[in-house]
């Protein structure tokens, strides 16, 4: 996750030497207006571009608590002056009632816009069908409140620890007691699904209130005071709590002097921010829930917005941009869910099995059987409980696949269905430091950081003890595995200078294969079934081809390359620019048109078509023969608008890009658009049928 700022307010300046804190903020419920109290100042910003829309001066004292009805037409604000406003969204005042105490908190029932609002000795019940305020004596002093989703519960937290659960008429129902002050309070959106199962596609939902007290601790409790989970350690003072719209994700705030995201369970994932004062108050920014079609929950909004205000006087707007992290290997998907859970589907049979990793996700890697799943302190690896002998006849296709890629069948022996069931090793290795890539082949892992790269064996224990390292003069932009023995693995590079390097992970010597025109940085990178061809995706998105040279002349199938360390030879050829488009799949295009300028088997004989298409092959051939790579390849196809690139395992010179480098993949569909290319010889012509170009896309 990624955050990046909206906007932001410094806030008032000090005056007597007393800092104008921000007391409470709150989205509208369509998330277009923000509203903040800020000394005894109401002020109404818009959300998305900052800009100060009013500032209202009703009130003659600190404000303390601002809050939005459901439908986001008004909203209510008190403080201090002992005063409730009720503002329309423009900034009009059109009600006010008083307390006999200074308002703490007020907030709306999102059920029948009901207000509370709560002081330090009482707290009054209004909405419009009352003519007047029904008020409750309490004690002591109530610090936060909060409606239930249904409207029918209102929670009190006290000063002295005391949670009070009350009715809709005030009455109260339940009763927590706890050691420190309640600071903050809500209720999940989506509540506590209770007898959740396949005969029972209709649970009960529990309200579920999430507090956070002062003895520094996140509690959950259901609308009886029943505690639902342990409480979690925070490690400082909670002051304000918001929940994501989906219930997916709560963001805390408080001594820490950041707004911290965490599970709906408590899980500390990141720091959204960091400030140099107490964040006094967070909100996540309303937004609708997707349904998700399938009866999932709904899916969140890529890039909802959290708002955040410090004692100092500072607001700030923030975007998270939650990205996706997945891995993928032969018919294997797996990806991350609500950031502490990983879920690998089986392609073909579209069967899918959640892991509950507890903990942050931060990179995934898949090969073969084997799964490893980076957390912020160590990285776990999961295989599969059984495995099958490769499917096929010894010879076939599927059983040399096996061999080449060091793979094993996922074929359930007793079932007849794929082995979804993943164990988890007793082996974990410990590490803290940044990862930009992760990899996992036999027995080992493959962490790849900015120039270096580490091999560390699965019982290393700690990643200080890698078994090899190796160190680069140019940032590693990508890194994938290239099949091989299990302990002799081979790994493709593809480098910020525009370098595809190739190396073992028994070797400590890298291989350069080929470097792309103008030195652009290699964003992927994939090799064909035999090893003649690399295909590469360069900075700019573009896709090319490249048939390795080898050492056997034009029938040879062992490539070979300069060291890594090496400076590659650049010939007179390789300044000419790339084949791009259609003149890249065809060939020479101007060749083509010299032969046919344009239809060359118009009016021809089968005869005359079949000596013209020989000689238009090998004319081609010859043109494309000329074309080299600045570092050692001869460029077969180019296209622009790709992202990512990967060869067929079955047919040699088969592959498969997707473009539209603007999309974001999802789990669901992780291909926007795929184009498949055969960069493999034509057929024989036959006599007295026309035959397509050798170079045009297939549609398979």
């Amino acid at each position: 996750m990624r955050s990046t700022v909206n906007w932001e307010d410094p806030g008032l300046p000090e005056r007597d030497g007393v800092q104008n804190s921000v007391q409470d903020l709150d989205f509208s419920r369509d998330g277009e207006i923000l509203v903040v109290a800020v000394a005894n100042l109401v002020l109404i910003y818009d959300a998305k571009e900052g800009d100060l829309l009013h500032r209202l001066r009703g009130h003659k004292d600190t404000v303390y608590s601002v809050a939005f009805v459901r439908d986001g037409t008004r909203f209510a604000s008190g403080g201090a002056d002992k005063t409730v406003i009720i503002w329309t969204r423009k900034g009009d005042g059109i009600l006010k009632y008083t307390h006999n105490d200074s308002i703490q908190k007020v907030c709306y029932n999102p059920s029948t816009d009901q207000l509370a609002s709560c002081t330090a000795q009482d707290f009054g019940l209004w909405s419009k069908e009352q003519k007047s305020v029904a008020k409750h004596k309490v004690f002591p002093r109530v610090l936060s409140s909060a409606w239930s989703n249904d409207g029918k519960y209102l929670a009190l937290g006290h000063e002295n620890g005391k949670i009070s659960i009350r009715d809709n008429k005030g009455a109260e129902k339940h009763v927590v007691e706890r050691n420190a002050p309640i600071w903050c309070m809500a209720w999940a959106p989506n509540g506590l699904s209770v007898g959740s199962s396949g005969s029972n596609p209709n649970p009960e939902v529990l309200e579920l209130l999430a507090v956070g007290c002062w003895d520094q601790t996140l509690s959950f409790y259901q609308a009886t005071g029943v505690q639902h989970l342990k409480d979690r350690k925070l490690h400082f003072y909670p002051c304000s709590l918001s929940y994501f719209s989906d219930g997916e994700y709560i963001v805390i705030g408080g001594s820490d002097r950041r707004a911290t995201l965490c599970t709906k369970e408590a899980v500390r994932l990141c720091a959204i921010c960091d400030k140099k004062d107490w964040v006094w108050s967070v909100c996540a920014q309303p937004y609708p829930v997707l349904d998700g079609g399938n009866g999932d929950t709904g899916k969140a909004k890529a890039s909802p917005m959290v708002a955040v205000g410090c004692y100092g006087g500072s607001i700030s707007v923030y975007t998270l941009n939650f990205s996706l992290v997945h891995g993928l290997h032969q018919d294997r998907y797996a990806y991350r869910s609500n950031m502490t859970d990983v879920v690998v589907s089986h392609l073909p049979t579209d069967r899918k099995v959640k892991i509950k990793c507890r903990d942050y996700v931060k990179k995934i890697a898949l090969y073969n059987d084997r799964l490893a799943v980076q957390l912020p302190d160590r990285i776990n690896i999961w295989e599969l409980s059984g495995n099958g002998a490769p499917e096929g006849p010894p010879g076939s296709n599927a059983a040399a696949s096996a061999v080449r890629g060091g793979a094993t069948s996922t074929r359930d022996v007793k079932g007849g269905g794929p082995d979804m069931h993943y164990r988890m090793r007793k082996e974990k290795i410990y590490t803290t430091t940044p990862c930009n890539q992760l990899l996992i082949v036999a027995n080992h892992i493959v962490i790849a950081q900015e120039r270096k790269l580490m091999l560390c064996n699965f019982s290393c224990g700690d990643a200080r003890r890698k078994e090899r390292e190796w160190n680069f003069d140019s940032d590693i932009k990508f890194i994938r595995t290239n099949g091989g023995p299990a302990g002799r693995e081979g790994l493709l590079l593809g480098m910020a200078d525009g370098r595809v390097l190739k190396t073992y992970v028994d070797n400590p010597f890298p291989i350069q294969l080929l470097k792309t025109p103008n030195s652009k940085a290699v964003e992927c990178v994939a090799m064909s079934y035999n090893r003649s061809k690399v295909a590469v995706v360069d900075e700019d998105h573009r896709v090319i081809v490249y048939e390795l040279r080898s050492e056997a002349g034009e029938g040879g199938a062992t490539a070979t390359a300069a060291p890594a360390m090496k400076a590659p030879v650049r010939s007179e050829a390789a300044e000419e620019p790339a084949l791009i488009g259609r003149a890249g799949r065809r060939g020479q295009k101007g060749v083509k048109k010299e032969l046919a300028s344009a239809d060359p088997m118009a009016n021809m004989t089968n005869d005359d078509a079949l000596k013209s298409d020989v000689e238009l092959s090998a004319a081609m051939k010859a043109a494309a023969s000329n074309v080299q790579s600045a570092g050692g390849g001869r460029i077969l196809f180019s296209e622009p608008n790709a992202v990512h690139v990967a060869f067929n395992d079955e047919i040699d010179g088969m592959l498969a890009y997707n473009g539209e480098p603007s999309c974001t993949p999802t789990p669901s569909t992780f291909s926007m658009r795929v184009q498949f290319l055969s960069l493999s010889p034509p057929p024989p012509p036959q006599r007295g049928r026309r035959r397509a170009s050798p170079w045009t896309p297939h549609n398979p």
